[in-house]
């Protein structure tokens, strides 16, 4: 049995975020193993929230990305949060335009920018919204969550619509598709120590010099 185990948690939109978020729809994706796997979908309107949740039993290195962007979808945002017991939601990190450039978000090492996040073990939670529904602390919920029709009038606000929009009203589709992937740190080649390396090259170094001594 694999030691990390990744497990949607069903959990309804009110109950992670509160109630009186009516208008914010929530669509949860289950996984049950690590490795690589993906989750997709249709949204009804710009402000709902798409979930993927998951347990670590230990530290794993967790890369997240978005896939529908490039295709034609609508500006996507993943944001990573730490779930506490009470299912109460933590922001961790969020990306909105990747610094590898394109239209898709990735989940990227603070400090690096590159591709993937070191988590410990616990409970956790990628959201993907539409571009400026960003989570928000205060709240514990996300910026439009009582705002369905926030994109289409994100930038003219007299601008009326229904339904699923991209922001600012452009011709976007309303499929989102993103691919994550769970490695265990345990299962990671480890990283041989300097003195270790010191001594492997001495062992190369002393077999090359005996070759040499027999073929003279």
């Amino acid at each position: 049995m694999r030691i990390v185990r990744a497990l949607a948690v069903g959990v309804a939109l009110f109950v992670v975020l509160g109630s009186g978020r009516a208008e914010a729809s929530a669509l949860t994706f289950t996984t049950s193993t690590t490795g690589p796997g993906s989750f997709s979908g249709n949204f009804t309107n710009g402000n709902d929230v798409a979930f993927l949740f998951f347990d670590l039993t230990e530290d794993a290195i967790f890369h997240a990305s978005t896939t529908s962007g490039a295709a034609g979808g609508f500006d996507p945002l993943l944001t990573l949060l730490s779930v506490t017991g009470t299912n109460s939601l933590s922001w961790i990190a969020d990306n909105d335009d990747s610094p590898l450039g394109g239209p898709d978000s990735l989940i990227v090492d603070p400090l690096t920018d590159l591709p993937g996040r070191l988590l410990h073990a616990g409970r956790y939670a990628l959201a993907l919204t539409q571009t400026f529904n960003y989570f928000d602390p205060l709240s514990g919920g996300f910026s439009f969550d009582d705002d369905a029709f926030y994109a289409c009038a994100f930038v003219d606000p007299e601008q009326p619509c229904a339904g699923f929009a991209g922001v600012g009203g452009q011709a976007a589709t309303s499929q989102f598709a993103a691919s994550y992937d769970i490695t265990p740190v345990s299962e990671l080649a480890p990283v041989p120590e300097p003195a270790t390396l010191t001594l492997f090259g001495s062992g190369l170094a002393a077999l090359a010099l005996r070759r040499k001594r027999r073929n003279s």
